[in-house]
């Protein structure tokens, strides 16, 4: 629900749509027995899915009218429950094609164990491969306005794709944006260099009187993480970068490590 809070600030904030989308995963065409035979799925599954889907999509209207009743305080508001069957993240792909998505609100668990590695594994992939900014909330995050922005920069080009966004941003919100550097010893700048490069990007991006910070820390999630923990910050904004193959398996995105561990909300945008 913590999520589903930052949705609709966010969509009253803006004006926009807000559509509630939850997939429920089909059954595989083909079952596999212990034994190895192969098989059809049964009549009952079939029968099942179909009572699941219709549960699901009562759930998700009742969601809805909640929400109305809560949030609703304009007749502008806009908010559609929409369900669909197949693989969740596909499912996710095509809703953002259908309807050209500005941005994907994700809630966020914190399992343990075998389950946290699986859980992981699907929020990661989305963070990295989802087209659209994506906002990552971990549950029992309090939501607040967004007044204060972090935006943690690893001082790129390509981040400048994501700069027009942190203006919005703070022209929506009446925010305070905060560039953050985390100097790590694999990775370290001088600080007047990183003070100008902050006062060229903030004045090309059009983010106004910025707050400009360099953080030292071993690592840079860590160095995100503990800086927007020390100004109480309500928001992280930060690039990711699409990898597969064998890249996915031995670099490890920092965007995607301070999704799983920040104890505020984390919007991404893939560059």
């Amino acid at each position: 629900m913590d999520a589903l809070e930052a949705g609709v600030k966010i969509a009253l904030k803006s004006n926009a749509t807000l559509t509630l989308l939850h997939v429920v995963e089909e059954l595989q065409p083909e079952t596999i027995s212990v034994t190895g035979e192969t098989g059809h799925a049964s009549i009952e599954d079939l029968r099942y899915q179909a009572a699941l889907i219709r549960e699901s999509k009562q759930k998700l209207e009742d969601l809805a009218v909640s929400v109305r009743r809560t949030w609703d305080d304009n007749d502008t508001f806009q908010i559609n429950s929409v369900i669909r069957l197949g693989n969740p993240f596909h499912k996710l792909e095509q809703i953002i094609d259908e309807q050209s998505t500005d941005l994907v609100v994700m809630g966020e668990n914190l399992p343990s164990g075998l389950e946290h590695f699986f859980v992981r594994s699907h929020a990661e992939k989305v963070v990295r491969k989802i087209s659209c900014p994506v906002l990552t909330v971990r549950q029992g995050i309090k939501i607040g306005d967004f007044k204060k922005i972090v935006f943690a920069t690893s001082m790129s080009e390509e981040e400048h794709a994501i700069a027009p966004m942190v203006a919005e941003l703070q022209i929506l919100f009446g925010a305070e944006v905060n560039l953050l550097r985390v100097n790590t010893p694999e990775d370290f700048q001088r600080d007047r260099s990183v003070k100008d490069y902050m006062k060229v990007f903030a004045l090309n991006a059009g983010i106004k009187n910025p707050t400009l910070h360099i953080f030292n820390e071993v690592s840079v999630s860590e160095g995100i993480q503990f800086f927007a923990s020390e100004i109480k910050a309500d928001l992280v904004v930060m690039a990711t970068h699409g990898r597969s193959g064998v890249a996915q398996l031995f670099s490890s995105s920092i965007a995607e490590e301070v999704v799983m561990i920040s104890n505020v909300p984390v919007l991404t945008l893939k560059v």
